[in-house]
């Protein structure tokens, strides 16, 4: 017997049955369910991806009944996957019908670029090791010659970044995974300007995504936070080592 549910349509998909959603100009995925010969209103319609009822509330079947139903869920709620998509229809007695199956892969090619440092303040006389990660996609591969920068705005003259290794922070380019990561010391020297920091990651990777942090600079003053009680301080790979800045050339009070 013929199955009056055909499957569901999915007009964002590629023809091979993709969706990317940073192609996307919305923010959910649209599901078309063509009309039905055994249509009736009062019929509740749900959707399940691999088996699953997905938590969009009930829908039900209102007259006049319309030549096709339009139902969104949000990509947020769709996972990375391979899915299996049909709708099933339940009538006033609580019967169930299922539709035939679709499927869809849903990918998001979106690399990132990511800084581990998430504060929002730096004090001056500080030295911070920030990591950064880079995560490449399908259409963004990683190369054994690629690598990261870290840059500050050009007006800042008090900021110092270089690249950092030691034994236990050594730089990774890794193909297979397409990942990079690359580790700084940024110094943040005592100075009269307090101007905003900008911190700009960047990748060598053509078309690759940047990640622009822009962080208050703070003098230390006696009146504003003893740097002592903070000890010690690590904010993802952040330390503050100098917890008694001086003017640039002296030593730090050890006492």
């Amino acid at each position: 017997m013929t199955n009056p549910l055909k499957k569901p349509i999915l007009p964002q998909e590629d023809g091979n049955g993709i969706i990317d959603v940073s192609l996307m100009q919305n923010d959910f995925m649209l599901i078309v369910i063509d009309h039905f010969d055994t249509e009736k209103p009062k019929e509740k319609i749900n959707i399940l991806l691999n088996d699953i009822k997905v938590k969009i509330g009930d829908l039900y079947i209102e007259n006049p009944i319309p030549p096709n139903i339009h139902i969104t869920i949000p990509f947020s709620k769709i996972p990375n996957g391979d899915y299996k998509l049909v709708y099933t229809v339940t009538n006033i007695g609580n019967d169930v019908s299922y539709s035939e199956p679709t499927s869809v892969k849903i990918i998001n090619n979106i690399p990132s670029l990511k800084i581990d440092f998430q504060g929002k303040d730096i004090f001056q006389g500080s030295n911070l090791f920030i990591t950064a990660t880079y995560t490449g996609d399908s259409l963004h591969r990683v190369a054994k010659t690629n690598s990261i920068s870290l840059k500050t705005n050009s007006q800042i003259t008090n900021v110092e970044i270089t690249k950092y290794e030691d034994d236990k922070r050594q730089p990774v380019v890794d193909i297979t995974n397409n990942k990079i990561i690359d580790y700084f010391l940024v110094k943040v020297k005592n100075s009269s300007d307090t101007s905003d920091i900008t911190l700009t990651a960047t990748t060598d990777i053509i078309g690759s995504v940047n990640n622009v942090r822009t962080y208050k600079q703070h003098q230390y003053t006696k009146q504003d936070i003893d740097p002592k009680s903070l000890i010690p301080i690590v904010v993802g790979s952040t330390i503050i080592e100098d917890f008694s800045p001086t003017d640039d050339g002296f030593l730090p009070d050890k006492s």
